[in-house]
């Protein structure tokens, strides 16, 4: 198995521990299916992670079937109702975990390097920031900080721009702040080394 479905596999697992009461380690695969089928069983069982959990989102539970999935059990849930199969979610900081691990592919295949410097990947960056390494983005040491940026429509070039002229908190590698600006520029990172969209690398 490579490192990437590895990483992948590790994020869905860390995802399905808040609906722990699906799914259990040790059940065989005809465990697991005498207890999902029929769906009135998976929707109790989906109610029950919901009433202790409080999970609020989208379940779907797939059985593999070789080259393909089979479908056991799709549905909205939510202790706060309001949810469907056609909610748009904010993953927020869970896309964090993507871009970790698409940072250490792109290491491990040589084409970066965590202790590049940023320079190496944009153009006009300001003296304070010019030390600032792809490890301190990841581990949040930069000392890089802007606001959340409410423009959606705004382009990759100019929320570049805008990070890169932000209020430097502190010296490079000399402090802690976490920083969703910092991934914002991994993102861009991610699309230089690799020569792909970020879509397209994670896909």
């Amino acid at each position: 198995m490579n490192l990437k479905k590895l990483n992948i596999l590790l994020v869905l697992f860390i995802t399905l521990l808040g609906v722990n009461n699906i799914f259990y380690a040790s059940e065989t695969e005809s465990e697991v299916d005498e207890r999902f089928v029929p769906e009135s069983t998976l929707q109790k069982s989906v109610e029950k992670a919901v009433e202790d959990t409080n999970f609020n989102g989208s379940v779907m539970i797939s059985k593999n079937n070789g080259d393909s999935y089979d479908v056991l059990y799709e549905g909205a849930a939510g202790s706060d109702g309001g949810y469907d199969m056609d909610t748009i979610y904010d993953v927020g900081s869970v896309s964090k975990l993507y871009t970790t691990t698409a940072i250490m592919m792109l290491q491990e295949q040589g084409k970066l390097n965590y202790n590049d410097k940023i320079t190496k990947y944009f153009d006009n960056v300001p003296k304070s920031k010019q030390d600032v390494t792809i490890k301190m983005l990841l581990t949040h040491t930069s000392g890089i900080y802007a606001e959340e940026n409410d423009n959606h429509n705004v382009t990759k070039e100019n929320e570049i721009k805008r990070i890169l002229n932000s209020d430097q908190k502190f010296k490079p590698d000399s402090n802690y702040l976490y920083s969703n600006a910092g991934f914002t520029l991994l993102a861009a990172i991610i699309e230089e080394a690799s020569g792909q969209t970020y879509e397209e690398f994670m896909f």
